[in-house]
């Protein structure tokens, strides 16, 4: 035997292992880096294809919208109740506005403005009070005291409340009438002077007065309020007319509302169509 040999033979073999696993590997590496660009390019396929079809379905509603196109509706209207809730928020928020933002210059302007904003609102106040049926009182304790067509109507809680927070708001305009200049010191009840003087007194009367003018200052809102609970049963109680010729409560298109379903129809679609 020759030992030279018999070296050179297990290094050949060595070699010749070393290659064959080299070639299956690389054979491996290059089916994975096939497979992985295949599926990058199925992915980014399927991203494009979906982004294309979002971009046309975006195109489509923005043109619908814009259109007034349906399921949308492109509209705007002013009505005498858009006017008298315009006025109860300026009734609501402008002596606080004005104190807060306007200059001293707008003092007379934002005085006048509010004179006429409050004859609106008593006036609004006392027909409120004429349009109630002349069954009121029976009405309230009766079975249809909850209706929605009772709900309507001016409470006599919210008459009292809206009475006293237009008896507050006097003051804001009183310059207008007295002479006095506008933003200056008026009597000392204004806003702006009763809450120096719950603030800093100097005594606990004054304290207290200005305190109590703040409280008065919340029942503003109950005409707010009253506004939208009408708006919110005119658009969600509907009285109509069924096939059969019978009046039915129909749930209206309000906000958040589901579309024409309707609520059970027992007595008190009548007593709707009854008062």
């Amino acid at each position: 035997t020759d030992p030279i040999g018999i070296e050179a033979a297990k290094i050949a073999a060595k070699k010749q292992s070393t290659g064959t696993s080299l070639h299956v590997q690389s054979h491996s590496e290059r089916i994975f880096l096939d497979s992985m660009a295949k599926c990058t390019k199925r992915c980014m396929h399927l991203v494009c294809t979906g982004a294309s079809l979002l971009k046309r379905k975006m195109k489509d509603q923005a043109t619908k919208c814009l259109n007034g196109h349906r399921p949308y509706k492109l509209s705007f209207k002013f009505t005498g109740v858009n006017f008298l809730v315009v006025c109860t928020l300026w009734y609501l928020y402008i002596d606080q506005l004005r104190l807060a933002f306007f200059p001293h210059t707008a003092d007379s302007a934002c005085a006048i403005i509010s004179c006429v904003v409050w004859f609106i609102l008593f006036i609004e106040l006392i027909m409120e009070v004429f349009i109630r049926p002349s069954e009121w009182r029976a009405l309230i304790r009766s079975d249809k005291a909850f209706l929605p067509s009772t709900c309507r109507y001016l409470s006599t809680f919210h008459l009292i409340a809206e009475t006293i927070s237009l008896i507050f708001f006097i003051p804001e305009f009183l310059c207008v009438f007295t002479g006095d200049t506008c933003g200056g010191e008026r009597n000392g009840i204004t806003l702006g002077e009763l809450v120096l003087k719950a603030l800093y007194g100097p005594t606990k009367l004054d304290s207290f007065y200005g305190n109590a003018y703040l409280c008065m200052l919340r029942l503003r809102i109950f005409g707010l309020v009253r506004h939208w609970t009408k708006m919110w049963l005119n658009c969600t109680f509907v009285l109509e007319k069924g096939k059969n010729g019978e009046w039915q409560i129909k749930r209206g298109q309000g906000l958040l509302i589901p579309q024409g379903k309707h609520i059970r129809q027992r007595e008190e679609a009548y007593a709707i169509g009854d008062s």
